[in-house]
């Protein structure tokens, strides 16, 4: 599934070069960017559209026909809906160690949460916890990567570029 995403993305933009767009969401405005590799850059719901535009870098909505499926998807996860998000990412402006955490931290499943130190350990850094926590939070494309899901040791929510209203509220969609 990812193969084919990856695919229709190098259609997608082969032309265009790089795709974006911005979109609106029952939680808010939303940014997705992409390049011929996949997803690049996603930014999470907010109201203040400017924001989305200014953290892109771009001054219109760019072409919204190219991420249709990703638009419909995002809506209904911020409608409840259980929705899977097996897009083509492109991650390569990550170190090796942001990589492998983002990576580790995209097959945590939905409803499922671990730890920093659990998700550490599983690329094979377990004394790395608060180096896990700095990688999620350059994490380009949360929601894809759902660094939601990792949390305190002590079950405690902390550490969400979204806001910890927002960690919260995608926690209780996915249960």
């Amino acid at each position: 599934m990812a193969e084919k995403m990856k695919q229709k993305m190098k259609r997608l933009t082969q032309y265009i070069g790089e795709a974006y767009t911005i979109f609106s969401t029952s939680a808010g405005w939303m940014g997705v960017k992409a390049s011929s590799e996949g997803l690049t850059d996603i930014v999470l719901p907010r109201q203040d559209v400017q924001g989305i535009y200014d953290e892109l870098g771009v001054k219109d909505k760019g072409q919204p026909s190219h991420f249709t499926d990703f638009i419909e998807r995002c809506q209904a996860y911020f409608e409840g809906k259980p929705v899977d998000f097996p897009d083509a990412i492109d991650i390569s402006s990550g170190t090796p160690f942001q990589q492998r955490v983002w990576l580790a931290c995209r097959r945590i499943p939905r409803g499922k949460t671990k730890t920093y130190g659990e998700l550490a350990a599983e690329v094979g850094s377990p004394k790395a916890a608060r180096a896990t926590g700095a990688a999620l939070g350059q994490n380009p494309v949360a929601i894809v990567v759902p660094c939601h899901r990792v949390i305190a040791s002590d079950g405690s929510l902390c550490g969400f570029g979204g806001g910890l209203k927002l960690k919260e509220r995608m926690l209780e969609l996915e249960r």
